[in-house]
């Protein structure tokens, strides 16, 4: 029974399908292709787009592209955009020299092909006093690329022109043009790599240009300076800029290397003893420019430390050098110093010139005041300071200082017409009191004294009149007075010096005419005894000593039995 069932099933699910296919066929026999159905045939580009030229790693472009589309009874149309596609849509390489574009229409596709070119770019690059121009920025290997090189104007000639690429191994090529005078138009092969075209303009050998130099004074080492004119950006160096034209606008550029610097005062040029000042342009930044002259400068930038304050030193007379040094180190005549530095000027007089006086501030130094050295030093002061000195020529016969002992003396002239009343200011060392000698004779062989008179009883000022020829000066300073009293009965004292200076020990000699006499030696400063001493006179003849008070002193004795 079971068998019969699924033989049953089987009959009836062949019988199904055996109606299904019948009306599936029966339909198509019912409605059969149209005999003059329109189908799409194929496909063209019209016009070509914009962009045929490309560079790897670039996309294709379609702008500007046509298609039309064909069909089966010979009628077009154009398609949109975005009815077509295109392939490759990604970036493009060397071998992508096809774009094949493709459309469908009533599920009916067709294609075509257009070719493209894979080139390289030509780079220009900017240059100074000229321009390089190409006809391509894009050129196929083989091809040929033009160049136009222009001066910027007729005082430039075009120096060198050459291209530049790498190639797959890495080496760079340079292939340099033939530059011929008066020539603008070149050109080249374009490789199979990207180039970069370089050009170099200079000035024509007839056009006049000048040069400057920076002058970094004071704290130099603490900032850095920069020029950047035209396409060049200089190092921070103290050296000559050459060749630049009159009319160029140079920017100066001022960094401090340290925090505690600072530029003090606005940078200057200087030429043909003129100061111009720079123009500032920026003072936050400490950026400054100038426009070049027609002759050779030089930019002067001050660096100075915060809180310092600008000191100069100049010669306003005569001739000679003013030689400045704090801490031991040569400054500037112009700079900034801190206060209460320590400077050193040595002051030398040219030859045939003397110093007249120096002046700093207010005060004002002559020649006396300077050491054996030519040096005088002074302390910076909490505001700006100068220092002016004075030569004068030297006239008339030479005063020359001859022997000088215990003191020193201050000649008013070195030099000194005939008839001029020259001044001389003795001083006595430490210890010593007055001049015991001083004479002015002829510096000739016959050595001629010269009459020599003291000024002022209270000090030791004196003078004389100059003769018709070189004089020599000489002194000898003496101690205090040691005098005995030469009414001494039946005996003397003498002393072994007749003066000396405090401190020094004076020996007396007590001689009496009686053997085995008694003395009584007195030593009196003023009213006060230094001694009074009773002493045998042994053999006629005693010694004693005492130590020079500073005072003059008195000897007296007394001889008896």
């Amino acid at each position: 029974m079971i068998n019969k069932v699924k033989l049953l099933s089987i009959m009836l699910f062949l019988a199904g399908f055996i109606v299904l296919s019948c009306d599936n066929s029966c339909c198509a026999e019912e409605a059969p292709e149209p005999e003059n159905k329109v189908t799409l045939s194929s496909i063209d580009v019209a016009s070509n787009p914009t962009k045929m030229l490309y560079v790897a790693g670039e996309k294709f472009d379609p702008s500007g592209m046509v298609v039309n589309a064909t069909y089966s009874d010979n009628s077009t149309k154009e398609l949109k955009d975005g009815e077509y596609t295109y392939s490759p849509t990604g970036t493009l390489t060397e071998n992508n020299t096809n774009i094949t574009i493709s459309y469908t229409d009533g599920g009916i596709t067709r294609e075509t092909e257009i070719s493209i070119t894979i080139g390289y770019t030509v780079t220009v690059g900017e240059f100074s006093n000229g321009s390089v121009t190409s006809n391509v920025e894009i050129a196929e290997e083989k091809s040929v690329v033009k160049l136009t090189a222009k001066p910027v104007d007729d005082r430039y000639i075009l120096k060198s022109l050459w291209y530049e690429y790498t190639e797959n191994s890495g080496s760079v090529r340079t292939m340099n043009l033939d530059v011929k005078e008066g020539k603008t138009e070149y050109a080249f092969d374009m490789p199979g790599y990207n180039v970069i075209v370089k050009a170099e303009f200079e000035l024509a050998g007839d056009v006049e240009t000048y040069s400057f130099k920076l002058n970094k004074k004071g704290e130099k080492n603490k900032a850095g300076v920069r020029f950047v004119y035209n396409e060049f950006d200089s190092e921070d160096e103290e050296k000559i800029y050459e060749k630049i034209l009159p009319g160029t606008e140079i920017e100066v550029i001022v960094t401090m290397l340290e925090k505690d610097y600072f530029v003090p005062e606005i940078p200057v040029l200087v030429y043909d003893d003129e100061r111009i000042p720079l123009d500032v342009v920026d003072p936050d930044t400490r950026n400054f420019k100038f426009i070049m002259p027609n002759k050779n400068i030089t930019v002067e930038i001050t660096i100075a430390k915060i809180g310092s304050y600008k000191f100069s030193a100049s010669i306003v007379g005569g001739k000679g050098s003013v030689d400045l040094k704090v801490n031991n180190e040569t400054i500037n005549h112009e700079t900034y110093l801190k206060v209460d530095d320590e400077i050193v000027a040595t002051i030398t007089p040219a030859d045939d010139f003397e110093l007249s006086y120096a002046q700093f501030n207010d005060e004002k130094i002559y020649f006396d005041d300077l050491d054996e050295n030519n040096q005088y030093t002074f302390i910076m002061e909490d505001k700006a300071s100068s220092l002016e000195v004075v030569f004068i020529e030297k006239e008339g016969f030479e005063v020359v200082q001859g022997v000088i002992k215990n003191g020193t003396l201050q000649i008013s002239h070195t030099l000194a017409k005939e008839g001029t009343t020259v001044m001389i200011t003795a001083i006595p060392d430490e210890g010593y009191v007055a001049v015991e000698s001083l004479k002015v004779t002829t510096a000739d062989s016959a050595a001629t004294k010269i009459p020599c008179q003291k000024v002022s009883e209270s000090g030791n000022v004196y003078s004389f009149v100059m003769p018709d020829c070189a004089v020599t000066v000489s002194a000898v300073f003496r101690g205090y007075l040691v005098t005995v009293n030469n009414t001494i009965k039946n005996g003397t004292v003498t002393a072994d010096v007749a003066s000396a200076k405090a401190g020094e020990e004076i020996t007396l000699t007590a001689m009496a005419t009686e053997k085995n006499a008694l003395g009584t030696i007195s030593v009196k400063a003023g009213e006060d005894y230094l001694k009074n001493t009773r002493t045998d006179i042994e053999s006629g003849k005693a010694e004693i000593t005492f130590t020079m008070p500073a005072s003059d002193v008195e000897i007296d004795a007394v001889f008896g039995k």
